[in-house]
């Protein structure tokens, strides 16, 4: 994306650049909540995500808190989570959710090792309270919530879990990444070839994933849309103080490439699980990158 005070241009990897122009007359008043920095002073779509335009939201100080309780399952681990979320100031219980791709609530559940990944959509319960039946085994885990409150802004809040039965320490050292940097994997007879280049701290990564059929090398074209988007991407760094639900740059699922663009904040190594749905079959695929300093 090039912007200056009066223009942003956003030009997508696959199709002609889009150029809005700034009203000078008019004040902002709309934002897309997915991409900020597409605003208008009238109501809209965003040319990236194609998402309605909403009402910018007065500044809000202070962070959003999530309250996890955990039922116990037999033989270790649980089989349900209750979230609760609440309001930064007041602490009371978020009243309302915006539907962001398909869902009031993504929910990420990961575990210190960077092997067990949940990406999954707990059921409103009302009041801000939302429910998971899940089974999830014995261990030390982050859970981590992206949501949008209504009049508020995108948020993604965390919380660190011990489920029951689990033995190990309580600290444990963060995972070595670094012998798990493979470009190139593949799943459910398809190979996910991973292109990042010139990775740098501090600045706008362009992560491009390009499939192709396993046994022939033929391009993959025909991907389905997955929770209104053509794919979904979490990446973590090793001790998992930093985490980002990032979207593609495409609008649709065409084409046999899904390219991202996250701001990575700071050096060393990163997992990320991309997701993309194809014959009706979500497929998840783990890497690892190298991300330089500053």
């Amino acid at each position: 994306m090039r912007e200056t005070p009066d223009a942003a241009v956003f030009q997508p990897p696959d199709g002609p650049s889009i150029e809005l122009l700034r009203d000078l007359d008019a004040p902002d008043a709309y934002w897309c909540p997915m991409h900020p920095d597409v605003r208008s002073s009238a109501p809209g779509k965003c040319p990236i995500c194609g998402m309605a335009l909403v009402p910018i939201p007065p500044p809000r100080l202070g962070e959003y808190r999530m309250d996890v309780a955990a039922t116990p399952a037999r033989g270790g681990g649980i089989s349900r989570l209750r979230i609760t979320l609440r309001e930064p100031d007041t602490d009371r219980r978020v009243a309302s959710f915006a539907t962001i791709h398909e869902r009031l609530l993504h929910v990420f559940i990961i575990d210190r090792s960077l092997q067990f990944f949940r990406h999954v959509h707990p059921d409103p319960l009302g009041d801000g309270a939302f429910e998971l039946r899940e089974q999830i085994p014995p261990g030390e885990y982050v859970v981590i919530a992206d949501f949008l409150p209504q009049g508020g802004v995108s948020q993604m809040v965390q919380r660190a879990i011990v489920t029951p039965g689990y033995t190990g320490p309580l600290f444990p050292a963060p995972p070595d990444l670094s012998g798990d940097t493979a470009a190139e994997r593949t799943v459910n007879g398809m190979r996910v070839q991973l292109d990042a280049r010139n990775l740098k701290a501090g600045r706008e990564a362009v992560l491009r994933f390009t499939l192709s059929d396993a046994a022939t090398g033929t391009p993959v074209t025909d991907l389905e849309p997955f929770l209104g988007a053509p794919g979904h991407m979490l990446i973590v760094n090793a001790d998992l103080t930093e985490a980002d639900h990032v979207h593609p740059e495409e609008p649709t699922a065409r084409g046999t490439s899904i390219t991202f663009q996250p701001l990575l904040p700071a050096g060393g190594f990163y997992r990320l699980w991309l997701q993309f749905q194809r014959k009706g079959v979500v497929n998840t695929v783990p890497f690892v990158i190298s991300v330089a300093e500053r």
